[in-house]
This record gives structure tokens, sequence and C-alpha cells, in this order.
């Protein structure tokens, strides 16, 4: 059998504490700022008892630790005014806000067009599947005054003289040609413009329409 090892002494150092008045140090502190008529003191809301019972103070301290934590989560509950203030809300709250508002546009915005499409975005909604809804819509985001929005047609049969698949074509049905709609454009638009009307258009038409072209 081996004879076990024997670990060395450990060696300890004694720890000394600064002496008074070396013991103590004065650190700048901060306090949000609260409300004057506030009165959220933690250690008052104790029993009178417990208070009576904390002979070394350690009770206080430790309610004071928690009175800070307090202060701080009361400081940000005042602050969501200002959180949910169109004018004055911080620029990253503002996607947080147009996400809880249900914004289905997928534009890259500025913070300001941000901040007015969070002041319009109910009453967009409210105008789906309105012609108003569909302009204001396009006036927003592109600036753009639509020219017009046309019934759906198609080249007529002349009975005798119309040949299938030269000058006429079979047509939809009788539902779809009712409900079918082009919007119309004043001038050229480029390819970007033009796929955020069509994403407008389809987003803001009734339900039961079908958009065909842009004109």
């Amino acid at each position: 059998m081996g004879v076990p090892a024997i670990a060395p002494p450990v060696k300890t150092h004694q720890q000394t504490l600064p002496a008074p008045p070396y013991d103590r140090a004065v650190f700048t502190g901060y306090r949000p700022p609260r409300p004057a008529a506030r009165c959220f003191d933690l250690w008052s809301m104790l029993p009178k008892h417990n208070r009576r019972a904390d002979t070394t103070g350690d009770l206080r301290r430790l309610i004071a630790c928690f009175q800070e934590v307090v202060d701080w989560l009361l400081a940000d509950v005042d602050r969501f005014v200002e959180l949910f203030d169109l004018e004055r809300a911080p620029a990253p709250f503002l996607d947080l806000i147009l996400h809880d508002l249900g914004n289905p546009f997928a534009f890259d915005l500025t913070e300001l067009e941000k901040r007015r499409l969070a002041s319009v975005l109910v009453e967009m909604f409210q105008q789906k599947g309105t012609a108003v809804g569909i302009r204001n819509a396009v006036r927003f985001f592109l600036g753009i005054e639509l020219a017009g929005m046309l019934p759906f047609t198609a080249s007529t049969l002349v009975l005798g003289e119309s040949a299938l698949g030269v000058d006429w074509e079979l047509g939809p049905s009788d539902r779809f040609a009712r409900y079918a709609f082009s919007v119309v454009v004043a001038h050229p638009l480029s390819e970007t413009q033009r796929r955020q009307i069509r994403t407008l258009v389809t987003y803001l038409k009734p339900a039961h329409t079908y958009f065909v072209d842009l004109i």
C-alpha cells in the first residue's frame, strides 16, 4: 500500500480592515425624478412590529436596497407617457408602436415618415375597401395622385367579323368582369413605385374585387 501524500500547509493572510475614519467612502449617486406628491416608501409599508424588531438595522438596509429598484421601476412607468407620444417617442420605439398598431406595410421609412404613418394608420384601416382609402394611401407613401380607377374592359366581339385569338379573346366570367378594375397614373413610374402601388392597392381594395392592371 502506498502512503497517502500529505498536502502542504496553506498559508493564510490576515486581512487588515481600514481604520476609522477611512472605513467609509462617499459616492455621487443619482435618484430618478418623481412626482412631488408621490409617497411609495417600502419601509413605512412594513408592519410596525417588524420595524420595532429591527434592532440591528439590517432589515432597514435591506429594504433600502429594494427601494432603489422600486424607484427605478416607477421612473420607467412614468416615462410610458413619453414612449407612446408619437412626437416625443424615442426612435427605437417607433417600430414597436407601428407593430402594436398592426402595420401591414413593409416599406423603408424615415423616422419622420414612421411618426406620420403611426398618426394616420388607424384612419387608413377605417378607409380600407374604398377608392378614397386607396388614393390617400398612394398619396401618403409616394406623393402621387392617381388619375383614376377604371372598370375592366375587354375587346368586344363583332359577330361575323371578329376572329378568335386575332382581334378578340375569350373574356373572364361575368363576376370577374363586374368587380375587376385597373388603376391609372398620369406619368411614368419606376419599378419600385409600381411595386409599391400594387402592394397598396392589393391590400386596400375591397376583398371581392380584382385588381387587373396598373396603367
